[in-house]
């Protein structure tokens, strides 16, 4: 998975590829590093990222994700994406499964209306919960996840048709 990092004018990408259980290798022009996701309670992570420990919190939004640390706010925006959380939303109007997991819970259903940064599908991969969010005010078109179902990544889990502004 592609990410773009901004911080004020500053855009950074990275690249996040599984390597195991709650484990990764990000990836930037600055070089590799394993990622691995110590604990979560809600918006609140802890991760050790090539040795260092660090904790921050994520909150889905309008514009993507925003990362809160330590003198630190940055919004993450899947590459490609409108918005999403941690993947899933993009400007085509497919949320797509960003990593294989198990469909916990779908809070939609097919001719929905949803406002932009709604949660709308959560999937349980690796420990960890994951939202897909309404990248843009829409109607659910069409909605292919079923509770408790396993997706395999990139598999269309509902398709957004954009609301009239």
């Amino acid at each position: 998975m592609r990410f773009a990092l901004t911080a004020g004018a500053a855009r950074r990408v990275l690249t996040l590829t599984p390597r195991g259980p709650a484990q990764w290798e990000l990836e930037d022009e600055e070089g590799r590093a394993p990622l691995v996701l110590l604990g979560r309670e809600g918006e609140d992570w802890r991760i050790e990222l090539g040795g260092e420990t660090a904790r921050f919190t994520l909150r889905p939004g309008e514009d993507g994700v925003t990362l809160y640390g330590t003198r630190l706010e940055t919004v993450i925006r899947e590459e490609g994406a409108v918005a999403g959380a941690a993947g899933g939303g993009a400007a085509d109007g497919k949320l797509v499964a960003p990593i294989p997991g198990q469909v916990r819970r779908v809070l939609v259903a097919p001719g929905a209306k949803v406002a932009a940064g709604q949660t709308l599908i959560v999937l349980e991969a690796m420990k960890m919960e994951i939202t897909l969010s309404a990248p843009f005010a829409a109607e659910v078109e069409s909605l292919s996840a079923e509770e408790g179902a396993q997706v395999s990544e990139g598999s269309v889990l509902a398709t957004l048709t954009p609301l009239a502004a």
